[in-house]
């Protein structure tokens, strides 16, 4: 019994690891934890096997599945005070052809970000749009791989400029 619960943990745990999405990463993981209870529990370990499914197979994954969903949203705070993001306009058309070529979904944020400061965490924040004398400014943090990927899509725009910032340490 032992070893065919051992040689399940090894299939579970190959298996997680070649997996092609996260979804099912995150699913084989549940799995990998709750062989691990089982044989915690076989081992007579029962407070140990409690914690094992307590942790492992339940919170872990729901934050998992928490931070997945949370990927697939490509925020954008709109300061530029015209229509340039709205729908059907140029900006919107732009960010939402990126978008949908990341298979993301676009979610233009307006307004001053402290009065969201509650709903939404700065880091939250992919690209904020401003509204300059005759171009507007993409800025972004420069350690994101979507935002390197707009830069060169923008880069033969005349009326876009973009601006990389560094990710600053906050006291999360």
């Amino acid at each position: 019994m032992n070893t065919i619960l051992l040689a399940l943990l090894l299939v579970a745990a190959i298996a997680m690891i070649l997996t092609d999405t996260n979804l099912k990463a995150v699913i084989l993981l549940s799995v990998f934890s709750m062989l691990c209870a089982f044989s915690y529990y076989l081992y007579q370990a029962p407070d140990v096997a409690i914690a094992e499914l307590a942790i492992g197979a339940a919170i872990l994954p729901l934050l998992y599945v928490i931070s997945i969903s949370r990927q697939k949203k490509f925020i954008v705070l709109d300061h530029s005070g015209d229509s340039f993001l709205a729908p059907g306009h140029r900006g919107h058309r732009i960010l939402s052809d990126f978008c949908q070529h990341f298979g993301l979904e676009l979610e233009v944020k307006t307004g001053q970000l402290r009065s969201r400061r509650i709903l939404l965490n700065p880091r939250d924040i992919d690209l904020i749009v401003t509204r300059k004398e005759d171009y507007y400014l993409l800025a972004g943090s420069t350690s994101s791989y979507l935002f390197n990927m707009l830069e060169e899509l923008t880069l033969e725009d005349d009326d876009i400029r973009i601006l990389g910032e560094e990710e600053a340490e906050t006291l999360d």
